[in-house]
């Protein structure tokens, strides 16, 4: 029986999944595409112009005539279906909204995509939805909550922190790896090798605080404006623009007005910061980059930094503090600065109690190593944490969830009695069956594929070899329909 699957965040480097997966017999009816050139990798590799296949620049650009001929208007059964993640999706929208269009006009773009997506879903009748990463920017949780809603597979593939691994999950609360009696039962795991230095490489790229407090300083601000060019169009432009070729000028006014609130909520957290008593007991809590798929969608009901924040502090043993540290990458974000912090955002965390905002020139490292514990709502510091054999609690749907030593939590009563049990020197993390973890999920949990553009140049997969391998995962999860681990 032929098979055919719906394809989002395709991106140039991807391009060749279409062929490989054509070679199994899967059809690719419609696609998204994002990231300079990826559209024009797409069409070579579809040789068809039956295909639907969308840019998400251009506010998503998912209106063509072609869509426009099959059009219907989001149903009330579909609008109520998906009323419980319209919040959320809501949010993901904003995300782009740099145009500042209102909450009504946000309703009205979502409506729509409800409508397109139900529209292509009835004529194609995918067997899958795919989602190259997680859905999170608006356009593509509506395909994912409606595939859900139909009882259609959805398979996303997620970033792990394991060297040239990508974990593949049915939906974004299915976290594949092994159980707890798999893991004692395997091979001890000494030594064990955590390192990923992809991983590490582009993280450290993005960090480097003397490039950032020099791109923040009066002068680099204000060279976001000069220049003689104001009126021609940019071309290529960031994937997330509203116009797929703004205006220089435009271009340069959102990167001034982001620049100079980077700034400005940098002062203030160096304003409100101190440096860390290592001899004190604390927990420790680094911030995610916002907007970033690891809080929205993976944190759940706790995608809120500052929620998480007061739900820790509210459950610290007495004489406990809680060291939050903000990212140095948030101060890169430029034109998604607003959409992650305000300076409203540090004023409301300087108030909290017992909240300790840290220097941001400490290393990470650091912090997690006289830890008693470290919390986070998905982020690598609670992998790390497992590494130093220090307990991490997870609010959300962390990549590492099921690994040994994880407190998952969910509230003030239950973060309370994780770190009643820690202080008391009850719970205790084997450094051993992390790594034994460690090698089950390399071997059977994840696969390996490129994550994303910006890995390209670092890993040692070859193109080919991650278009079979995604094309596999795809292959498998339709015959199994979504069983076992996917290897």
């Amino acid at each position: 029986m032929a098979q055919n699957v719906f394809i989002i965040h395709g991106e140039g480097y991807t391009a060749g999944v279409i062929s490989a997966l054509r070679r199994k017999g899967i059809e690719v009816p419609v696609a998204t595409t994002r990231g300079a050139g990826s559209r024009e990798a797409f069409d070579r590799e579809l040789r068809t112009g039956a295909v639907h296949l969308f840019s998400t620049e251009a506010r998503f650009g998912l209106s063509t005539p072609a869509v426009d001929k099959i059009f219907r208007p989001a149903t009330r059964r579909d609008i109520e279906a998906l009323a419980p993640s319209a919040d959320a999706t809501l949010q993901m929208l904003d995300r782009m909204n740099l145009e500042g269009l209102s909450v009504a006009e946000l309703r009205s773009l979502y409506l729509r995509l409800i409508g397109i997506w139900r529209s292509l879903i009835d004529v194609y009748q995918p067997d899958a939805i795919i989602i190259n990463s997680v859905p999170q920017f608006g356009f593509d949780n509506v395909a994912y909550q409606l595939a859900k809603l139909d009882g259609r597979q959805t398979l996303l593939f997620r970033h792990t922190y394991i060297e040239d691994r990508v974990m593949v999950s049915r939906g974004i609360e299915h976290v594949t790896g092994p159980s707890p009696e798999e893991v004692a039962a395997a091979e001890p795991s000494v030594p064990v090798d955590f390192d990923s230095p992809t991983n590490e490489h582009f993280n450290q790229s993005l960090m480097d605080l003397s490039i950032i407090r020099k791109k923040l300083s009066r002068r680099g601000v204000l060279r976001t404006l000069t220049g003689l060019r104001q009126i021609q169009r940019l071309e290529p432009t960031p994937w997330f623009l509203n116009s797929p070729t703004p205006r220089i000028a435009w271009v340069r006014w959102q990167n001034f007005k982001g620049r100079l609130l980077c700034r400005q909520c940098l002062e203030r957290y160096d304003a409100i910061s101190q440096l860390p008593d290592f001899d004190a007991p604390y927990v420790y809590f680094p911030l995610h980059t916002e907007p970033e798929e690891g809080t929205m969608p993976l944190g759940g009901t706790f995608a809120d930094s500052l929620h998480v924040i007061e739900t820790v502090s509210a459950a610290l043993p007495t004489g406990w503090k809680l060291y939050v540290k903000e990212h140095p990458n948030q101060f890169n974000r430029k034109f998604l600065m607003s959409k992650g912090r305000s300076l409203s955002f540090y004023d409301s965390l300087a108030k909290i109690p017992r909240v300790v905002p840290i220097k941001i020139e400490v290393r990470g490292d650091a912090l997690i190593a006289k830890a008693r514990a470290v919390a986070t709502i998905t982020g690598t510091s609670g992998w790390q944490a497992l590494q130093r054999g220090i307990s991490p609690l997870v609010f959300g749907y962390a990549w590492y969830l099921r690994a040994p030593g994880v407190i998952r939590v969910d509230g003030v009563e239950s973060c309370a009695s994780a770190l009643d049990r820690i202080s008391k020197g009850e719970v205790a993390v084997d450094v051993d069956l992390v790594g034994r973890y460690l090698r089950l999920m390399r071997d059977r949990y994840t696969v390996p594929m490129i994550y994303a553009q910006e890995f390209v140049d670092l890993t040692q997969i070859k193109i080919g070899d991650h278009d079979e391998t995604f094309a596999a995962a795809v292959k498998t999860s339709l015959d199994a329909a979504g069983g076992g681990a996917v290897g």
